[in-house]
């Protein structure tokens, strides 16, 4: 009897994961469920896909939720792909590819994971996760910072509701955080060269966009080109 090849496509969120498992030849879903996603149920993840053991498992990388999943799957023998939401825009335009009557993303990525076995294994060494860390902290302190000045805002819009001194202790935070954002991104910055200094060459990108792109993929030289 011959063997059926298997393609995994996780479509990825900041709580969930949901999995679709597709067969190689006709690209028929074989199975489609939700998984938390934390760094223990990942690994719960890897034991439920333990029958399709070696496939290849395709993810988007979305803002470093994607690593615990791909992390766990990849220690639990998958060939694990993470790729580019550039690369899923290319595959959903495409005239040949349309895949429109979907029913997830999920679905979408195990097909790629089939048509495009070119894509680059996913790796997980220690130096680059923490890079990721330090991304995702950047962004955090970002998204905090922005949540102060809208908070500074809207009580000067309210005029008189806030007091003088609660702005100023807003101002503060905002003061504290944009030092900190400062430090840790030319940290990165550091971190991340000389590949960042080759990234920041691309016209438009300047050396922190560059340091957190470099944090989120890795080694750039593993692109054939700037399409992928």
């Amino acid at each position: 009897m011959d063997k059926i090849f298997y393609s995994i496509g996780i479509d990825v969120s900041k709580a969930k994961l949901d999995v679709a498992v597709i067969e190689a030849a006709g690209h028929k879903p074989v199975l489609e469920f939700q998984a938390v996603n934390t760094r223990d149920d990942c690994h719960t993840l890897s034991s439920r896909l333990s029958s399709f053991a070696g496939s290849t498992v395709v993810l988007e990388a979305t803002a470093g939720y994607h690593c615990a999943p791909a992390s766990a799957l990849r220690r639990a023998g998958f060939r694990v792909k993470v790729i580019n939401p550039i690369i899923t825009g290319k595959f959903i335009s495409s005239c040949i590819r349309k895949t429109k009557t979907d029913k997830t993303d999920a679905v979408l990525l195990a097909k790629i994971g089939i048509l495009e076995p070119a894509l680059t294994d996913y790796s997980d060494d220690e130096k680059q996760l923490r890079l990721r860390r330090f991304s995702k902290t950047i962004a955090g302190l970002k998204s905090e910072r922005r949540i102060m000045i809208q908070k500074i805002n809207h009580l000067k819009y309210l005029g008189g509701a806030g007091t003088p001194e609660v702005v100023q202790s807003l101002k503060n935070v905002v003061k504290v955080l944009d030092q900190e954002i400062k430090k840790l991104t030319k940290k990165l910055i550091r971190l991340t060269s000389p590949d960042a200094v080759t990234v920041s060459s691309i016209p438009g990108v300047g050396k922190e966009l560059a340091s957190l792109i470099v944090a989120e993929l890795g080694d750039v030289t593993r692109f054939a080109g700037t399409g992928q």
